[in-house]
């Protein structure tokens, strides 16, 4: 999508792009054009900039861009009950590129008056950003920052500091350049984090950064402490190195109660691993950060806490978007988005975590989008001090911006607009009321008049007022990705009443689905859910559906765990048993219902399934193939990228995504009429995996001599050493369809489907070999058989493909092209600095096989994505049932010359359900230095498999008979072999014809000799179908 890499491309490349910006965002969301849906939203109720009882004017930005992977804490109330606030104001139109940008600052005093309205805190010229402001025990405010790329010099990149002499006038002092860096670092570090706290009788001050944009590899994390001494100076230790990443996630946190500090932020699970395969970390020090109990390069990192430890089969990950807090009991409570690392990363939670409660959830963000940015983002955690309302003291209450779920409310350009959430806790996080839209602000179809709110920063102390600051995007999207006008938006600051949960809190439910419980024959599996329930005269029940061999689950205990004070609130933990005892391998289904006589009317209903099986069971999981420069991330349910922007055909010699996400596809019309895509992109998985996946280096020491061997043994052709991804088993799963008998998994439709993936080793491999094996079979013994037949029809198979090439805006504008004789389709990057950038869909097969012929290639087309949802059944099938390459009407579609935003569709086959068994192979392939070099990485692909071509202008020049790209003496060799001796026959043929005179003969090997020993001429370059007839 043209504004996809919004959310994760990384900041050096971004720096290469554009040298006066030093983030990325999650914080709009853009559509695609051609749907709709009905809106979830109430009256419109936009705030004004200007002063009410619950807004005021912070003051204007014209840099739309606040935060980077995380939200640094932007606005803080302190003892006084004074509210300090600090934003990144861009001066003026162009300040999202070269022109001025600055941090500023404005307060207000406990009554709500204004006390300094845009006061600059970073020196002008200096082009400061990304401030993080804290509060010191006195009630002064301190800005803490960072230079980069300065306009006017004066200033090294880095980071400062700026400290408030009088509380809330905005007095501030000198700026002073912070220890940030340490030995080893690439660069400077940036994108800070701060914390205040006193300790003894000096206040300290806690800073956290993220190495700059020449960090190798991942970016180390900086920390530093700045303690308080006469006269009202502050001395800052050197640097120190906690840990690394390659996300901007860390932040650092400090307790009003002791002397506790943390430094929260996520890491993927390897170094240089893919960033969204991450968890969350901690690091606590209980004396203001004098000591980290060695933490810091500590080998054992006995004081690192991995607070989440995802596993490979669990559903969700860690991308770095995240907040911290120390409640009024000094404990630590973090929240964080959590991506759906199997589907599209705009599905996603947000997850609270402390010590005393674990993992719940605040928020769920799971619905359909029709693009693939965090559907929730920058969630910030606060803490309700007891001011007002003693009974609110400890209540937790999170913030963030929400897109959807409707999606009506978009700009002109197609960005969603986002709305400001909140919810809240009364039992320090056990559970979890229902989000409430604080905003409400739809502006439908708004062009340099939405209210797109975005990037709320929440103060972490709640005086019975939550304090939240935000932008009020006026042309929504961000400007350097080329969303959205350069316009004035106000950044607002929201003075939202503290609340409690609705009277229906109980309906809360964690978690709200069993996840395929897996036990074998006669086994037990227990375990259990939490269940929040307002009082009341009437006794909580929970039961279940009893259908035909239910008894497999029991409700063991309902056990009272937790009872607020001021606001009562029962948690109730429900202990439950699957217990496969008896039962044969299958799956069987129930429904867990939660209920009290006093709320007939608002059930809950949990799905609970039961897979019991002695063959196995597999759920979805993905690896990561490294190979030379070239990494991709692949899926047991042949998912290619995942819209992961460092691992979908990355270059990491260049630092380049080719591949955003993809899948192989089957689409048909089912008897009942249903028409079906089996997918894997964007979130919508309809295939079951049948087995595990994974990777290994093999030597290939035998050769074939056919073609059909290699698509039907799956490898290729050549000798040599590969690395092989697979093979991966997998099934059609749709459990949605009209299927009563078997509710889940559904129908078997009699097929299963076998891929594997080839990646010659070498130093910068620019192909992948994909071969896929459709064939008849019987369902594993878990999967239930359902009598009836759905394929009817013919049934199409091939491949989607969201390509992404680079081009010069930073957004995928692709031009498009196809090549009948080498049998591929391709996208180009847009821009002279990116026109060298190709990626290409090929059909590996026999040349004398022209498009639209069943028995070796079908379809191919390339659509832009506003034209064309690439995972819509009903377009998938259109499309690919359609043989052919498309050339594009104009008439019918004016943009279809233009560069845009597009996807490959491509069919390889097309078969009937009398057939037993189908293969087909494909070739993905990219090129980062031009054309040529695109063709030639396909001739070799094309070579590896054997299949004979029959063109020569490709690039290989006659003389090259062994296609290495070198003429020289093993050429010759090769030559005399073949003329002399019966070896091989050169392929193509053309590149034996030396002379070009339509033969491969003596004169040949003369002319070749001539030209590598005696300076003779360059052998001329063939045409196509000439020489080679």
């Amino acid at each position: 999508m043209s504004h996809k890499k919004l959310v994760y491309i990384t900041c050096f490349a971004f720096f290469s792009v554009l040298l006066s910006s030093e983030g990325n965002s999650t914080a709009q969301v853009k559509l695609k054009e051609n749907k709709s849906s009905e809106i979830f939203k109430k009256e419109t109720k936009s705030p004004q900039s200007l002063s009410s009882p619950f807004y005021d004017t912070a003051g204007y930005t014209y840099y739309d861009l606040q935060a980077p992977d995380r939200l640094q804490r932007e606005i803080a109330i302190d003892s006084l009950g004074i509210v300090h606030a600090v934003w990144i104001k861009g001066l003026d139109s162009n300040s999202s590129t070269v022109g001025p940008r600055e941090v500023y600052y404005s307060s207000w005093s406990a009554d709500g008056s204004r006390l300094a309205h845009e006061v600059q805190v970073s020196e002008l010229g200096a082009r400061g950003g990304y401030p993080s402001i804290a509060v010191l025990p006195d009630g002064r405010a301190v800005s803490v920052y960072h230079h980069i790329n300065t306009l006017s010099g004066g200033r090294n990149d880095g980071l400062y500091a700026s400290v408030e002499q009088t509380p809330g006038l905005g007095d501030f002092t000198g700026e002073i350049h912070l220890p940030d860096s340490v030995d080893g670092m690439g660069d400077a570090a940036l994108w800070p984090s701060s914390a205040a706290q006193m300790v003894d009788d000096s206040a300290v001050i806690h800073v956290v950064g993220v190495e700059g944009q020449n960090a190798s590899g991942n970016r180390d994390f900086i920390y530093t402490r700045g303690v308080q001494g006469p006269p009202d100076t502050f001395t800052f230790s050197p640097a120190q190195r906690p840990d690394s990443s390659n996300v901007i996630s860390v932040i650092v946190v400090a307790s009003r109660k002791s002397n506790k500090v943390a430094i929260v932020y996520s890491r993927q699970k390897s170094f240089g691993g893919p960033a969204a395969d991450a968890d969350i970390f901690y690091i606590e020090s209980t004396d203001a950060g004098r000591d980290w109990v060695n933490s810091f390069g500590n080998d054992i990192r006995d004081s690192i806490v991995n607070l989440t430890k995802y596993q490979p089969g669990d559903p969700v990950r860690v991308f770095g978007d995240l907040s911290a807090v120390y409640d009024e009991e000094d404990s630590l409570h973090i929240v964080w988005v959590a991506p759906l690392y199997s589907s599209e990363y705009g599905k996603c939670y947000i997850y609270h975590w402390s010590r005393a409660t674990g993992t719940d959830q605040v928020a769920d963000g799971t619905y359909n989008m029709p693009d693939y940015y965090p559907n929730l983002n920058n969630p910030h955690i606060g803490v309700h001090d007891g001011t007002g309302n003693p009974c609110r003291k400890n209540f937790l209450y999170v913030t963030w911006t929400q897109f959807g779920p409707g999606t009506t409310d978009r700009s002109v350009d197609w960005i969603v607009n986002g709305e400001l959430y909140v919810n809240v806790s009364t039992n320090k996080g056990n559970t979890w009321g229902n989000p409430i839209n604080i905003t409400n602000s739809q502006t439908p179809g708004c062009d340099r008049n939405c209210d797109s709110d975005v990037y709320p920063s929440l103060a972490e102390r709640v005086n019975d007022t939550l304090h939240v600051l935000y932008v009020n995007d006026k042309s929504a999207g961000i400007i350097i990705y080329g969303d959205g006008d350069p316009v004035s938006n106000p950044v607002l600051y929201y003075k939202y009443p503290a609340f409690a949960p609705l009277s229906d809190c109980w309906s809360t439910v964690s978690p709200p689905i069993f996840v395929d419980p897996v036990v074998t024959p006669g086994g037990i599996l227990d375990t259990s859910f939490k269940i929040l329930l307002c009082p009341g005269p009437d006794t909580l029940r929970v039961d279940s559906i009893r259908t035909k061999g239910s008894s497999w689950l029991q409700i063991l205990s309902l056990d009272t765990i937790l009872v607020g004070e001021c606001f009562v609130i029962n948690v109730f933990k429900v202990n439950i048993r699957f217990d496969a005892t008896g039962l044969i391998p299958s799956t069987y289904i129930d429904t867990l219902i939660i209920y009290s006589p006093h709320f007939y009317s608002y059930n809950k209903k949990i799905p609970a399934r039961l897979v019991v099986t002695d063959c196995g069971y597999f759920k979805g999981s993905q690896v990561v193939a490294t190979v030379g420069d070239l990494r991709v991330k692949f899926s047991n349910t042949s998912n290619l990228g995942d819209h992961n922007l460092f691992s979908g055909f990355y270059l990491t010699s260049i630092n380049e995504n080719f591949l955003l996400d993809g899948s192989t596809v089957l689409t048909t019309i089912t008897a009942d009429g249903d028409t079906i895509a089996a997918q894997d992109i964007y979130g919508n998985v309809s295939f079951k995996p049948l087995g595990a996946i994974d990777t290994q280096t093999v030597n290939l020491t035998d050769s074939l001599i056919y073609f059909a061997q290699a698509v039907q043994q799956q490898r290729p052709v050549r000798t040599g050493n590969w690395f092989k991804v697979g093979p991966i088993y997998k099934a059609m799963f749709f459990p949605d369809l009209k299927s009563p008998n078997i509710p889940w998994p559904g129908y078997w439709f009699k097929y299963q489907i076998k891929e594997t993936w080839w990646i010659r080793v070498a130093t910068k491999p620019r192909y992948v070999m994909w071969f896929t094996k459709i064939f008849k079979a019987d369902p594993p013994c878990w999967w239930p058989l359902w009598p009836g037949d759905l394929l009817v029809n013919k049934i199409y198979a091939g491949s989607v493909l969201d390509w992404e090439v680079p081009s010069d805006t930073g957004i995928a504008l692709n031009n498009w092209g196809n090549n009948d004789t080498l049998k591929f389709v391709w996208l180009q990057g847009d821009g002279p600095n990116s026109s060298k950038f190709f990626a290409a869909t090929m059909a590996i097969v026999d040349t004398a096989v022209h498009i639209g012929n069943p028995n070796g290639f079908w379809s191919a087309k390339v659509h832009r994505n506003a034209e064309f949802y690439l995972d819509d059944p009903r377009i998938i099938y259109r499309v690919m049932s359609d043989s052919g390459f498309n050339p594009k009407d104009t008439l019918v579609d004016p943009l279809a010359l233009t560069p845009a935003d597009r996807h490959i569709q491509f069919g390889s086959v097309c078969f009937d359900t009398t057939s037993d068994t189908v293969n087909y192979a494909q070739a993905l392939v990219v090129s980062d230095i031009g054309y040529d070099s695109l063709k030639k990485s396909i001739f070799a692909a094309r070579m590896e498999m054997g299949s004979e071509f029959l063109g020569c202008d490709f690039g290989v020049r006659p003389g090259d008979v062994n296609v290495d790209w070198i003429l020289n003496l093993s050429d010759i060799v090769m030559l005399v072999n073949y003329i002399f001796k019966g070896g091989t026959k050169p392929n193509p043929v053309c590149s034996g014809d030396v002379n070009y005179d339509g033969n491969i003969t003596l004169p040949d090997i003369i002319f070749l000799v001539n030209y590598i020993f005696r300076g003779g001429p360059r052998p001329p370059k063939h045409l196509y179908d000439i020489c080679c007839q």
